[in-house]
């Protein structure tokens, strides 16, 4: 269960006390309905980092890579309504180090032939709106009760759309070792 996997991950992050783990976990177990689990879940920390009030944006974020590679990391700002483009380019959007504007987004992706990687954080639910193109949502995890919605509008033409949990494992690099002046290895 989501939830259940949600209060271990706060227990082993240090962001929720044994106590309060024990307390949720046995309201969540004892949860018939879904109102009971949203109750048993309400007074948890959020899923996603959420923006401070007075740094909200109240316009909508429009970020055009064209032909640059975009990756957005850490600290970066996840308004309400978000759109992101990339004519070729590579573009990596990281939502699990966003802070984000709203606990209810809008997110409007669009690709002509370059790909774009979406992390999610587990537990956010993800409502696709519109798609066209390739579009792919990688073993997403079950959305957590009372969670973060992303709404999604995602067109890609040639491109490809990936919306994933996971981070990528970095390649292993081959480290060769150098060969002395006339020696062989």
């Amino acid at each position: 269960m989501a939830v259940i996997a949600r209060l271990h991950d706060l227990v082993a992050n240090g962001d929720l006390g044994l106590v309060r783990f024990s307390a949720s976990l046995e309201q969540v177990l004892a949860a018939d309905w879904e109102n009971e689990l949203e109750a048993a879940v309400a007074g948890l920390p959020s899923i996603v980092r959420l923006t401070p009030s007075w740094r909200k944006l109240a316009q909508p974020v429009v970020l055009d890579a064209g032909i640059h590679r975009l990756e957005l990391g850490a600290a970066w700002q996840l308004g309400a309504d978000t759109t992101v483009k990339t004519n070729t380019a590579k573009v990596r959007l990281d939502l699990t180090e966003a802070t984000w504007d709203a606990r209810d987004v809008q997110l409007h992706l669009q690709s002509g032939t370059g790909n774009m990687e979406v992390i999610v954080p587990r537990g956010v639910s993800i409502q696709v709106v519109s798609m066209t193109g390739r579009v792919t949502l990688e073993d997403l995890a079950p959305a957590l009760p009372e969670g973060p919605v992303l709404r999604v509008e995602a067109a890609t033409k040639t491109g490809k759309i990936r919306f994933t949990h996971e981070h990528p494992v970095p390649r292993a690099r081959r480290w060769g070792r150098k060969r002395a002046s006339g020696t062989a290895l």
